[in-house]
């Protein structure tokens, strides 16, 4: 049992001891760089002092972005290099065109509102990744499979007279078409 545990801690010892990482001394001080995670930072290491060396993503040179709306997205242009976290500047990525609306990132989807949503410079229909559009909320008639039109900010909007056929107050007699969506033929 004792030989058991003295061999595991052992063996313990040296996968910590295979993990370390050393760096050139680029100072001529004979310091060796002990960096656990191999990041290039850790003690004595020329990029600096390492905040977590058991993680490669967290270090010193860790940039976060200003994310005002929280939704894991900041201004690409305005970051701050550090260990952590610091106020506003959370997101480890950028990319966000509106920090003011948690909605709008680049993960998000394309809808009819106005706005370029995903941060792909494109906006509603003009958006290859658009979502599609919802049918219309007459079906009966010449407007059965109408799909409602993106009104922009206004968002999904009725539109029955983009389909051929279609009156407002039905003035065409005898074509045995319900021109006006109101379920009765010839009126």
């Amino acid at each position: 049992m004792k030989k058991t545990m003295l061999l595991a801690i052992i063996f313990s010892a040296l996968a910590v001891l295979a993990t370390v990482t050393t760096c050139t001394d680029t100072d001529n001080s004979n310091d060796q760089c002990i960096d656990m995670d191999g990041d290039g930072y850790g003690v004595n290491c020329a990029l600096g002092s390492d905040c977590d060396d058991g993680d490669t993503n967290i270090n010193a040179g860790t940039t976060y972005f200003l994310d005002m709306d929280i939704d894991t997205y900041g201004v690409s242009g305005n970051t701050q290099t550090a260990c952590s976290p610091t106020g506003d500047y959370t997101a480890t990525r950028g990319g966000d065109c509106d920090d003011s609306d948690m909605n709008i990132n680049p993960d998000a989807v394309e809808v009819c509102d106005g706005k370029d949503n995903d941060c792909d410079g494109a906006t509603d229909g003009d958006d290859s990744d658009f979502e599609t559009a919802p049918l219309a909320d007459n079906q009966v008639g010449v407007c059965n499979g109408c799909l409602k039109v993106c009104s922009g900010s206004s968002g999904w909007q009725n539109n029955y007279f983009q389909i051929e056929d279609y009156e407002f107050d039905e003035v065409t007699l005898y074509d045995s078409i319900d021109n006006d969506c109101d379920g009765v033929t010839d009126e």
